[in-house]
This record gives C-alpha cells, sequence and structure tokens, in this order.
C-alpha cells in the first residue's frame, strides 16, 4: 500500500510543524482529515487533493515527489 506523507515545516526548524500520512488508496474520501493549514498552502501552490488522489492509480517510484519552499516555509510531498 502506497503512502502519501505531506510534511510542513517552518524555516529554521528541522522537525516538521505539521505532517500527515494517509493511504494513497483512501486521500480522495480521507482528505477532511488533512489539516487545514496544509490543504490551504496546497490550494496557494495549486495542488488539489484530487490529482493526488489520482497517483493512487498510477505506478510512481517511491521518495520526494515535490518541494516547495518560499521564505516562509517548506512543504514536502512524498510517496511511501
Amino acid at each position: 500500500m502506497e503512502i502519501l506523507k505531506i510534511e510542513l515545516f517552518v524555516h529554521g526548524i528541522t522537525k516538521p510543524e505539521t505532517s500527515t500520512t494517509t493511504p494513497l488508496n483512501v486521500i480522495e474520501h480521507g482528505k477532511k482529515l488533512i489539516p487545514t493549514k496544509i490543504k490551504a498552502i496546497l490550494e496557494r501552490e495549486g495542488i488539489k487533493i484530487s490529482q493526488l488522489a489520482e497517483l493512487a492509480e498510477k505506478k510512481i517510484p517511491k521518495g520526494k515527489l515535490i518541494e516547495i519552499e518560499n521564505d516562509k516555509e517548506k512543504i514536502v510531498i512524498s510517496v511511501g
């Protein structure tokens, strides 16, 4: 089972401020459980939860998919 992990880091701190791990095959149904702060950042960056759910249907390599960073925070999306 593939796991989608989303981590939110604040600059200067090595431990994630917020982290969520969800099985990819239920992300569409479990999207209400993703923290509001993470959803807001994803939306601001143009990433839709439904697009992440599409990954469950595809064979994608494990590891970091994307890292988005600005002057205040960094969000890391990975599959494991």
